[in-house]
């Protein structure tokens, strides 16, 4: 008789899914998991991946809308509109593509580069956070969904909040240290210049040396983007628990990335198609105002279009967390290394 599992884990079945050589479930386990996701989570995954995004969208045009002067804005459209008019096949003369710049220009209400760039740096943190939130949330649906666990949209919000902070702070983490590697190697070149060769040398072997560590630091914490939702310390544990298993959490995630990419394509495009068309249409248009309204009718589709098929490639890190991980609701391998069965 199998020995007892916890509540939720499953069933032991070790003839028909035994162990890899690297300590993991067959590749095949990792579709199997893919598909349950796909099956019980697909409407929940897109609807927040989809509603995350627009919000990051509208800020944006917000914040955009804020720092321009509508009125001066709608002067210098108009005079665009004239010189089209005027001048066709767009052959303006350069005096009255100045005058046109300017008055764009003057639409702006701040010339100050700092201000600019910390809006820019803003926008960009806040992206950045909208990409940690949709993950923790979909990789938290995903985990309930290949685990035979009940899917709902709100845990998939709690944990685009708690897990998406902590990924936050990880992404920040890991960015100051790039920053800093780059800036040591750019210090270096800079001391060693009166010696190009030395300097040219410590320039392409650092830059290699980054790509390659870089490289493999990231595929050792990839399984931390699931991680983070069930539990602190994720950098440690994904570390940890990711040795020895390099070569085996790379080939798989590289063989579903190719095949997300191919199924991503095909419905990017489908739904684009009808963007196609409103790109098309703002092009053909003699308005140069109708033709930012129309090409901004298509972006706010486009970008969370986007990133809600960019899901689908998300979900591919859980099968692997899932071999990893000694969480009980969740893990897939029993602590005596005998695979469980997803009741699901």
């Amino acid at each position: 008789m199998p020995p007892p599992v916890a509540a939720g884990a499953g069933n032991y079945t070790p003839q028909a899914s035994p162990l890899t050589a690297s300590g993991m479930r067959p590749i095949s386990e990792l579709f199997n998991d893919a598909g349950r996701i796909i099956r019980r989570a697909w409407f929940p995954i897109g609807v927040i991946s989809v509603v995350v995004w627009l919000a990051w969208f509208v800020v944006a045009v917000f914040v955009a809308l804020l720092m321009v002067d509508q009125g001066q804005l709608r002067r210098a459209m108009a005079t665009l509109g004239e010189s089209w008019s005027t001048y066709p096949q767009g052959n303006i003369p350069r005096s009255v593509s100045t005058e046109i710049g300017q008055q764009f220009a003057d639409s702006l209400r701040s010339d100050s580069a700092v201000v600019w760039t910390l809006i820019a740096v803003a926008l960009i943190a806040l992206a950045i956070y909208a990409s940690c939130f949709q993950l923790t949330a979909v990789n938290r649906l995903a985990m309930d969904a290949a685990a035979g666990q009940p899917v709902a949209m709100s845990n998939g919000i709690r944990s685009g909040f708690v897990g998406g902070l902590r990924l936050f702070g990880y992404a920040i983490m890991l960015t100051a240290v790039v920053v800093g590697i780059f800036a040591a190697l750019a210090l270096l070149i800079t001391v060693t210049a009166s010696v190009p060769a030395i300097a040219g040398t410590i320039g392409v072997v650092g830059y290699l040396v980054f790509l390659v560590a870089a490289f493999i630091v990231g595929i050792r914490l990839l399984p931390l983007t699931a991680q983070v939702v069930v539990d602190r310390g994720a950098l440690g544990w994904s570390w940890n628990a990711s040795r020895g298993k390099f070569l085996a959490i790379l080939g798989r995630y590289i063989l579903w990335g190719i095949v997300a990419s191919i199924v991503a394509n095909i419905v990017l495009s489908i739904v684009f198609f009808p963007v196609g068309l409103l790109l098309s249409a703002a092009l053909a248009s003699a308005d140069p105002g109708a033709s930012l309204i129309w090409i901004g009718i298509a972006y706010l589709l486009l970008l969370p279009l986007s990133m809600a098929v960019s899901a689908l490639t998300m979900i591919g890190v859980v099968p692997i967390w899932r071999d990893l991980t000694n969480n009980p609701k969740y893990r897939a391998i029993s602590a005596e290394g005998v695979p469980l069965k997803t009741t699901i």
